[in-house]
C-alpha cells in the first residue's frame, strides 16, 4: 500500500526488503512515521505507546478501495495523537453484491511465493454483505540464511471489516521439495489473478 503512495508529492516510503515483510519507514513532508497518523476506515492504527507505524502489518492491497493523504496538522476532531506531519486514511473496499471467490498467486526471485484468497458473501435479502480473505507470503532472506513468512487474514464484522495479524515468524532456512497443488475452479463469479 505504501509503495503506491510514493507517487504522492511529499510522501516517501522505503522498505527494508523488496517484498515488505520486514517493515520500512514512511515520511510525510519530512516528518517520520511517529508524526503521521495512519487510520483504516477512521480507526487509528498507530502504536499506542510511541505512535509508530508498522508498515509490514498493514492491510493487503486487494482489500483497499482508496487511500487519502492529508499533509499538515490534522483536524481537531481527528482520532489521532501527535500527527503533526499529516494523516493517511485507508478505506477498506466494500463487499461485492454477488457471491464471489477470488484467488491469486505470484512467484518471484529468492524463492518468493504469495497466495491470496477472498470470498464475498454477496448481498442478503436484508442488505447485509461481508467478505473474508487470507494471504500467505514467504521468501528467502536477502542477507544470511533463513526465510521470512507472513500470514494474515481479513475477517468480516458487521459494522466494518477488521484484520488481525495471525503470525509473522523467522525460522532457519530448510530446503524441502515444494509441491504445488492446483484445483481448477469454475463458476460464473470466480476471479483468478
Amino acid at each position: 500500500m505504501f509503495q503506491s503512495l510514493n507517487l504522492v508529492p511529499g510522501i516517501n516510503f522505503t522498505n527494508s526488503d523488496p517484498y515488505g515483510s520486514s517493515g520500512g519507514n514512511v515520511r510525510l513532508r519530512g516528518f517520520d512515521g511517529n508524526r503521521i497518523s495512519l487510520t483504516q476506515d477512521g480507526i487509528p492504527l498507530n502504536d499506542t505507546g510511541n505512535y509508530a507505524i508498522f508498515t509490514n502489518q498493514q492491510i493487503d492491497p486487494e482489500y483497499i478501495q482508496r487511500a487519502t493523504v492529508n499533509t499538515g496538522t490534522t483536524d481537531v476532531d481527528s482520532p489521532t495523537a501527535s500527527a503533526t506531519g499529516g494523516t493517511v486514511n485507508v478505506v477498506t473496499r466494500k463487499p461485492f453484491e454477488e457471491t464471489t471467490l477470488s484467488v491469486g498467486g505470484s512467484v518471484g526471485s529468492f524463492d518468493y511465493r504469495r497466495l491470496i484468497g477472498v470470498i464475498d458473501s454477496g448481498e442478503s435479502k436484508n442488505g447485509v454483505s461481508a467478505f473474508a480473505g487470507v494471504s500467505f507470503q514467504q521468501y528467502d532472506k536477502f542477507k544470511g540464511p533463513g526465510e521470512l513468512q507472513k500470514l494474515q487474514g481479513q475477517r468480516p464484522h458487521l459494522p466494518g471489516n477488521w484484520r488481525r495479524q495471525l503470525r509473522q515468524r523467522h525460522r532457519p532456512l530448510q530446503r524441502k521439495p515444494q509441491q504445488l497443488l492446483s484445483q481448477p475452479i469454475a463458476g460464473e463469479h470466480c476471479h483468478v489473478w
